[in-house]
């Protein structure tokens, strides 16, 4: 797997060169890592390169840009030609950083001297490629992936767990701003520059802001909005398929899997493309009808798994040192991605991740107040009011009345930033009432936008998962092309009730590619869940979770209530109902917490 170390160090740190002279001569004397980059003020070395990843060096050395990047203009330009551009020109450090946002798009973190001698960093606009930063003895370390600065610069002491973090991780179930779960340790935003000297700031400059592209509509009456989806989530689909030999495609037969498979359609890439659909009992975990029909249209090859209900949760404590604790339902499949990966050569999956937030799959009436903020009382109102009650399964009468009263409101709609919890302790509760700094600004600063815009603003601000903290190395490339640059900023300037025409979510998407998937998966309203898996696992696993919750590190820090969750694990919480959800969340953070403590025990 593909990853990077960068080390920079701060001028007006006494001492600060020599520590990172020590840190680079650790580095070179690791043999699977190579040097990209020797500045004055930086080094940047990186490790695992894979056909889809690469580094770039700057005009004149002044920097390197790591991951994949494609040209606007022509996004199957081979990567010499790529680096080719980028060394002849000075586009780069002459702008800020904001040439590669408008010229390139990709995967990528770059490092950079800006003409006035800063060194800075840029997170690229998808955020697939993690960023995190921490400081030691006046150098500036950015990595992304924890464990790699614990193993090869022994130098750098572990981490202390931040308890705001981690209390504010346990209430949210995510930590999406610059702050982590462990001390010192701060993420750089997606879009966001952040200037090495000023790491340790509590903000950077934001260069790329999905609110900005927001507020930009595109003309609201053209008949060429699904030729325009079609086109760019086409080219990026085909841009990243060229970077592969040979693909894994998770294919779970709902809509955007569908037309991420038909764009990997046979003939239509040189990789060679195997689509794996996960199954298990449920009224919404099986659906491999739909999975079968879309590999059969693309001419793919389908293999079917059945998810394993017998999985024991005691695997779950290897789990790798991160900044932020892991939902580890997510990766119950990791053993057999890797043998399927390993079995038919792929070395990327694919998945259709994104396309809830950018085609907009929200069953809320929020398109009809789009329409009249937008374009006020109008003929046409009415329909977009009849299209929002489909959608939000209200009256058409409620729709008009919820869109009259958005559109007076004074104040931006407030955020629903806290499920129901029913585990933590009071302490977390009062954390999580003051979450700046480890929530995205978008989800707490006043905005003027429409309310169903903002939503899908806001449901863009979470990164994809990028690394498997469980398999490791072993697992193939995290691919996400729904959530390439190009189509997120396309996306963005449609307007709610023009993606959800018709009373429909994914209506613009669907008809775009209609003629690509099948007719059943075109009409399908229903969606893939696994609910009743989780809940399966959890009562096969109940002992492990009572040991490892009751007498866990969470309770004896006070921040799960021991009370609470014994009468979660006997099967006698009718009135508290605790979800399956929230254990497995609480699991998995003790995992991680246990992990990250014994490291930093002295040995």
């Amino acid at each position: 797997m593909f990853r990077y170390i960068a080390l920079a160090w701060q001028r007006a740190v006494p001492g600060s060169s020599e520590a990172a002279e020590e840190l680079i001569a650790t580095l070179q004397t690791r043999r699977a890592w190579q040097q990209d980059l020797r500045h004055p003020r930086i080094a940047v070395f990186s490790t695992g390169s894979a056909p889809g990843n690469h580094a770039y060096p700057l005009h004149q050395e002044r920097g390197v840009v790591l991951g994949r990047l494609f040209l606007r203009e022509q996004p199957l330009a081979s990567r010499e030609r790529i680096a080719d551009r980028l060394t002849a020109s000075a586009e780069v450090a002459a702008t800020g950083g904001t040439a590669l946002l408008e010229n390139y798009w990709g995967r990528y973190v770059a490092f950079f001297e800006a003409t006035n001698g800063d060194v800075q960093v840029l997170r690229d606009p998808s955020a697939a490629l993690p960023c995190f930063a921490l400081c030691h003895r006046g150098v500036t370390i950015v990595f992304s992936w924890l464990e790699d600065v614990l193993h090869q610069l022994p130098q750098i002491p572990a981490p202390a767990v931040s308890r705001e973090g981690l209390a504010t991780f346990l209430a949210l179930g995510h930590l999406s701003g610059r702050g982590s779960a462990l001390q010192g340790v701060r993420q750089v935003l997606a879009g966001e520059r952040v200037c090495i000297d000023h790491v340790g700031d509590p903000a950077g400059d934001v260069l790329w802001d999905a609110s900005s592209f927001a507020r930009q509509s595109v003309a609201r009456d053209s008949d060429n909005h699904a030729a325009a989806l079609r086109e760019v989530v086409s080219s990026c689909v085909h841009a990243w398929a060229h970077c592969y030999d040979s693909i894994l495609m998770r294919l779970s037969g709902g809509v955007d899997s569908a037309i991420v498979a038909s764009c990997l359609a046979l003939g239509r890439t040189p990789a060679r493309v195997t689509c794996l659909n996960y199954h298990s009992p449920g009224a919404d975990s099986d659906e491999r009808e739909f999975a079968r029909l879309a590999a059969a249209s693309a001419q793919l090859e389908l293999i079917e798994c059945e998810r394993d209900a017998s999985f024991l949760l005691e695997r779950i404590l290897d789990v790798a040192r991160t900044p932020i604790p892991n939902h580890y339902v997510g990766r119950l499949t990791s053993r057999c991605n890797v043998a399927t990966a390993d079995l038919v050569g792929a070395t990327a999956m694919f998945t259709g991740a994104g396309g809830d937030q950018l085609f907009f799959e929200i069953p809320q009436w929020w398109p009809a107040a789009d329409y009249l903020r937008d374009r006020g009382l109008g003929r046409g109102l009415v329909g977009a009011a009849l299209d929002a009650a489909r959608l939000g399964r209200v009256s058409v009468w409620s729709a008009l009345r919820f869109a009259l009263a958005d559109r007076f409101r004074s104040k931006p709609p407030p955020v629903d930033l806290h499920p129901a919890r029913t585990l933590v302790s009071k302490e977390v509760f009062d954390t999580a009432a003051r979450p700046a700094g480890f929530v995205h600004p978008v989800l707490l600063s006043p905005s003027a936008l429409p309310i169903g815009k903002l939503a899908q603003v806001q449901q863009l601000a979470y990164a994809p998962s990028y690394y498997d903290p469980f398999a490791r190395e072993r697992a193939p490339e995290s691919v996400n092309p729904l959530l390439s640059q190009p189509i997120m900023e396309l996306c963005l300037r449609l307007p709610t009730y023009i993606l959800t025409k018709g009373g429909r979510g994914r209506a613009l998407a669907r008809d775009a590619f209609r003629s690509e998937i099948p007719d059943a998966i075109f009409r399908r309203r229903s969606k893939g869940g696994m609910g009743q898996h989780f809940d399966v696992l959890l009562a096969a696993n109940l002992d492990f979770a009572r040991q490892i919750l009751l007498d866990g590190e969470l309770v004896r820090l006070g921040l799960l209530d021991r009370t609470a969750v014994e009468l979660a694990l006997s099967g006698r919480d009718a009135g508290q109902k605790t979800s399956s959800g929230e254990v497995h969340l609480a699991i998995g953070a003790e995992a991680w917490l246990q992990r990250v403590l014994a490291s930093r025990q002295p040995t």
